[in-house]
């Protein structure tokens, strides 16, 4: 019950985009908790140390391409190849 009102927030929230423990606490204090047990049901995954992502039928990569946060030439400084 928790756990659904806890991972509807989230995908109303950041759907289509990364997010970090810090930000998911602003929905429920509990945040790091409840993350750890969505990513062991699969609905959640974890990126990096505290980063996190809802799952779509697509590509880790191909979502980091397209995630709201990042643009590779100007944050990350990636060349085009």
């Amino acid at each position: 019950m928790y756990l659904e009102r806890f991972s509807t927030a989230l995908r109303e929230k950041w759907k289509g985009s990364l997010f970090t423990v810090s930000e998911a606490r602003q929905v429920d204090s509990r945040a790091k908790e409840y993350l750890h047990r969505l990513r062991r049901l699969g609905e959640v995954k974890g990126v990096y140390w505290g980063w996190y992502y809802i799952p779509e039928e697509q590509d880790v990569w191909d979502f980091l391409v397209s995630d709201k946060r990042l643009t590779f030439e100007k944050n990350l400084n990636v060349k085009k190849f």
